[in-house]
């Protein structure tokens, strides 16, 4: 990491009345560092931060530009950049050779197993993270040209989240730990403060992940079941409040050719998560499918397939 520019000048130090400070890191909200169309994913300077924004990047279709919060309430966080590398020689002197690297450690409470393989999977990616903390505000750093806030980028191959299990004296919890990328700058942390948004930073929640399922199929009904990756081996989280404006239906019969589906519906049985579907004939072989898109702000898209007997 280079500290010392070419051409670099003595900046002024006159303080103003007021400088904008920092609180402590209460949530990481995790970000592809570059989209699939290769575009830096950034908030730029003109953005309006309002709910409305907040709930479409946690549910953009693009999941490379998506936002993927992790929950608030982090506890003993720890964000410090180590002591400079340096060279020491027989005359007694010392030169810092590259500044230390600075690290990120924090305490996620009360998460089980599943919650920590989503958590893990973004040690697969090149990621960043926007800082939250307690007030609200949001860090991250600046471009160059002042235009855009990017999310912090992570070191490759740093993403380091450990799972603990609770013991007679602690809860369960999810350690987060990662070192910032090399060519982070301290001096380019920049924070937008919560006063300058409407939506609500600490509370945003990520999308969940829904398992669909058709079953009991006839020639112009099934059954169709949703649940959440969350709950126990027997018995997952069922996902209710789907209505037949949500999904859409197809079909192709044997040959692969597609088949129309006139009056498709759904409607929520008695059991959550269940869900009595209903359309006009199909013919044997064929293959029914029944999807929905992403449910803004709490669902993943889903897709499910059964053939008609």
């Amino acid at each position: 990491m280079s500290f010392c520019e070419c051409n670099t000048t003595i900046q002024n130090t006159g303080v103003p009345n007021k400088q904008t400070l920092g609180d402590v890191a209460n949530k990481l909200i995790v970000v592809q560092q570059f989209a699939d169309d290769g575009s830096r994913n950034s908030i730029p300077l003109a953005q309006e931060i309002d709910q409305s924004y907040l709930d479409a990047r946690v549910s953009d279709t693009d999941a490379s530009k998506r936002w993927y919060p992790l929950p608030a309430g982090l506890k003993n966080v720890e964000d410090v950049r180590a002591d400079p590398i340096t060279e020491s020689f027989n005359d007694g002197t010392t030169v810092i050779v590259q500044e230390g690297q600075r690290t990120f450690t924090g305490l996620a409470l009360e998460l089980d197993s599943v919650y920590f393989g989503k958590v893990e999977s973004f040690r697969c990616k090149a990621v960043g993270v926007f800082i939250i903390d307690d007030c609200g505000n949001l860090h991250g750093s600046v471009s160059a040209d002042g235009q855009n806030l990017f999310p912090f980028k992570i070191e490759k191959g740093t993403w380091d989240p450990r799972f603990i299990k609770r013991t007679d004296t602690t809860t369960q919890r999810i350690a987060l730990n990662f070192q910032y990328d090399k060519t982070e700058q301290d001096k380019n942390i920049r924070i937008i403060q919560a006063s300058e948004t409407t939506g609500d930073l600490l509370n945003l929640n990520g999308l969940k992940d829904v398992n669909a399922s058709l079953a009991t199929p006839t020639a112009t009904s099934a059954f169709l079941i949703l649940a959440m990756d969350f709950g126990t081996f027997q018995n997952k989280i069922p996902v209710s409040g789907y209505l037949t404006g949500d999904v859409t239906f197809s079909a192709v019969d044997s040959g692969g050719s597609s088949v129309p589906v006139s009056n498709g519906a759904i409607a929520e049985t008695s059991t959550d998560g269940t869900y009595a579907v209903s359309f006009d004939a199909l013919a044997t072989g064929d293959v029914l499918t029944v999807s929905a898109v992403v449910k803004s702000p709490a669902f993943e898209a889903w897709t499910a397939s059964i053939t008609i007997p």
